[in-house]
């Protein structure tokens, strides 16, 4: 393909800019699709025999030809901005309105850029607008970095022009997870008003396992399990070094989540208690519950970062509506749901977290058979 044609391409765009009445492709990320355009020159006249000329099916089909395309691109402007904790995070900007769009070629780009491969927890990133990328290593960020990026892309998106997000995201194998969620004119992390709105209005309002009290219930699997598995590493790494407090955080969630429920369902008296500790190597925030603690009620929650790993685990210690009031259920939640691991284990935070490090670690099994001496 010469200068002189134009090129397919991968652009990442707001509804707004679909084909009216067209079924939309599949989300990238909420309110955000990828589409493969045809980029011209300046003052070039499009007629189908340009366009016959610029698309060579012998390179490929027109998906992989934009894929292809768009990770050739240069690198206009690369930044690395350096927050107060010691972290950093990477900033791609220019007069492209493709930079942001490069997040659909993750991958290729970070490999271009520092000569590696994207770690196994993902990247931390933030498209404000179609002419800024903001991202780092999840595993190798901090507290500080998560907020830089989530400040730093908020005052982007105000200024624009051509905004895409406010939002942070964690992308992990070509799959966005949204970290943030808006609240007026605030860009919040979870815990989020529709996750409260999940327990009054939404699917768990006809799930007959949820309780008629959802206060514990979705604080402990919609908040602290998204906060685990979505970023766990990085709010256990801002605990650990002092830019977060654990039962702040864990206060602010729980009232969080009360301001969105109904009066009679609030428990406001009942705060969890959360301490960081550690087990066998691996990092532990330990979140104790109070009050009376009904079925399917946790009494005890953790968020594990074990020992090497750049991802987190989330486990529960829960009434299981069978046990005695001395006992209950070990289980862990996952991104694919909940698994159930041990029953009749000790309400107690000690059996709790031995549970969790025969989880985590398993002892090690004597073979069968031994040496004759």
């Amino acid at each position: 393909m010469t200068a002189a044609h134009g090129e397919l391409t991968l652009r990442l765009v707001p509804a707004e800019f679909l084909a009216p009445g067209a079924a939309p492709p599949p989300e990238f990320a909420p309110g955000l699709y990828a589409v493969v355009t045809f980029e011209v020159p300046h003052g070039v006249e499009v007629d189908e025999d340009y366009l016959t000329r610029s698309i060579d099916d012998s390179q490929g089909t027109p998906l992989e030809q934009a894929e292809r395309n768009l990770a050739a691109l240069p690198v206009e402007r690369h930044e690395i901005v350096h927050v107060a904790d010691g972290g950093a995070f990477h900033l791609l900007s220019g007069e492209s309105g493709s930079i942001a769009s490069q997040v659909l070629v993750f991958d290729q780009l970070y490999r271009k850029l520092t000569g590696k491969e994207v770690p196994d927890g993902g990247l931390v990133c933030a498209i404000p607008t179609d002419r800024h990328l903001l991202f780092f290593p999840q595993e190798e960020g901090s507290y500080g970095t998560l907020t830089g990026v989530a400040e730093r892309a908020a005052e982007l998106f105000v200024e624009g022009p051509r905004e895409l997000s406010p939002h942070v995201y964690l992308w992990r194998a070509g799959e966005m997870t949204q970290l943030t969620v808006q609240q007026g004119d605030e860009i919040r992390f979870r815990p989020s008003a529709d996750v409260a709105a999940d327990a009054t209005e939404g699917p768990l309002a006809d799930d007959p396992s949820v309780p008629p009290d959802p206060h514990n219930f979705v604080f402990v699997t919609r908040v602290l399990g998204s906060a685990a598995l979505d970023y766990g590493a990085l709010l256990l790494s801002g605990m650990r070094e002092g830019k977060q407090d654990p039962n702040e955080y864990l206060a602010k969630g729980w009232a969080d989540i009360g301001a969105y429920l109904p009066a009679e369902q609030r428990r406001p008296l009942d705060l969890p208690h959360g301490r960081l500790t550690e087990l066998r190597g691996h990092e532990v925030l330990l979140v104790t519950f109070a009050g009376r603690i009904e079925p399917a009620e946790s009494y005890f929650a953790a968020i594990v970062r074990p020992a090497g790993s750049p991802v987190c685990r989330f486990f529960t210690l829960a009434n299981d509506g069978r046990s005695t009031s001395r006992t209950a259920l070990l289980g862990e939640w996952q991104a694919s749901g909940y698994v159930p691991l041990q029953e009749d284990v000790l309400v107690d935070e000690d059996a709790f977290l031995q549970g969790i490090a025969d989880v985590v670690a398993p002892p090690k099994r004597r073979g069968l058979f031994r040496r004759r001496r």
